[in-house]
């Protein structure tokens, strides 16, 4: 029997923004984050299943910079490279399509408030795993 199984969508996309140029990990941020500027964190924060082999992630995308322009610059960039591999295969995984919510903006961050940090939202879908039970 064969079932589908979601993706691990924040490694897959770490791994693509770090061979492109973009400094990225999934969670946790790693605790010299301050040292790694500037540095994108992949958070998966839901999604579902799209249609019967297609699911739909939805994640956010936080960059830590040195200055909040450098920030937003990043943020930018990473989601271009999010938004450019679409139908292609990443780490895996293939994308069909990115949408994002809205282009990247300004969010401080209360557990870091000395370092500028932009956000933005996108829904990332994905093919899903096919599997043996």
């Amino acid at each position: 029997m064969q079932i589908l199984l979601p993706v691990d969508i924040a490694d897959a996309l770490q791994e693509l923004l770090n061979a492109n140029g973009v400094r990225a990990c999934a969670e946790p941020l790693p605790r010299n984050m301050d040292e790694l500027l500037p540095i994108t964190l992949v958070q998966p924060i839901g999604g579902g299943r799209s249609v019967q082999v297609l699911d739909r992630h939805a994640v956010r995308l936080y960059t830590w910079a040195v200055t909040p322009g450098e920030a937003i610059a990043e943020c930018c960039k990473a989601l271009a490279i999010v938004k450019a591999s679409e139908g292609r295969a990443v780490a895996g995984v293939q994308l069909y399509a990115v949408t994002p919510s809205a282009m990247p903006y300004p969010a401080p961050d209360p557990a870091h408030p000395d370092i500028p940090r932009a956000c933005v939202t996108a829904d990332v879908f994905a093919r899903a795993t096919v599997t043996d039970l």
